[in-house]
């Protein structure tokens, strides 16, 4: 037990426990039977728990849904962390320049993979992100959009660092990552069709071309962002595992 939950009582202790137990079970639902079957009946009903129950923990199924995908979102933010170890080691022997831009372009196929990992996670991203209906109502689709900033964050350093090592030429990191993200998910977008098209709609080739124009639209040297790229084929051919723990 880390010191932070030695913090907490036994009250606040069971809480996020049986919060975590809600959002498992209604994602499983998802996983199993799809959006339609997420209602606040059949909820409890899967937990063996009276209605009002539910409440205490989620004021609405807007609130629950929108806990859903916090949660989805955060997992490409673990995600793209998780992979730290390994990237540090590959560019330990490399220029702090190729380091930078590494560091940029596997954030590419490490969302790939985990928007691959999961289609009910990755439908209840797009549902609420693509989606141009309004799905929940401002407050609440605050809190997601929050949770989306903060993954952002780890994006706008890479690119920030990159700019201050001369990688790339100065510009504004917010737009830049707004772009670099939005490029990404635009790509995987795609996955749908390349059942019908698989050459043109290959996301893998699409992700690693869309990835190199946009960096040396930014201005990557060439030689530089190419040796990332090796470094990128190495990462890629490592074990999952291996990719987490070095």
């Amino acid at each position: 037990m880390d010191d932070s939950s030695r913090s907490l009582t036994r009250r606040q202790r069971n809480r996020i426990l049986k919060t975590q137990q809600i959002l498992d079970t209604a994602m499983q639902l998802l996983v199993d039977e799809g959006l339609e079957a997420l209602t606040t009946h059949r909820l409890a009903r899967e937990l063996d728990w009276a209605v009002g129950a539910l409440y205490r923990y989620f004021e609405s199924k807007d609130a629950l849904f929108a806990a859903l995908v916090q949660d989805v979102i955060e997992s490409y933010g673990m995600a793209i962390r998780e992979t730290r170890p390994i990237v540090n080691t590959l560019v330990a022997d490399r220029s702090n320049a190729v380091g930078a831009l590494f560091r940029i372009v596997v954030i590419g196929p490490v969302f790939r993979a985990r928007y691959l990992a999961s289609p009910p996670r990755t439908h209840l991203m797009n549902l609420m992100l693509v989606d141009p209906r309004t799905i929940l109502p401002e407050p609440i689709g605050k809190q997601v959009s929050d949770a989306t900033v903060l993954v952002l964050q780890e994006l706008g350093e890479r690119i920030a660092a990159a700019q201050v090592l001369g990688s790339l030429r100065d510009g504004s990191v917010p737009h830049r990552t707004v772009l670099f993200w939005s490029a990404i998910h635009g790509v995987m977008l795609r996955q749908r069709q390349a059942r019908f098209e698989p050459e043109m709609m290959d996301t893998d080739r699409l992700m690693a071309e869309m990835v190199k124009t946009l960096l040396l639209g930014w201005g990557a040297p060439s030689d530089q962002l190419e040796e990332a790229i090796e470094l990128l084929q190495i990462f890629e051919a490592a074990p999952p595992h291996i990719r987490k723990k070095v």
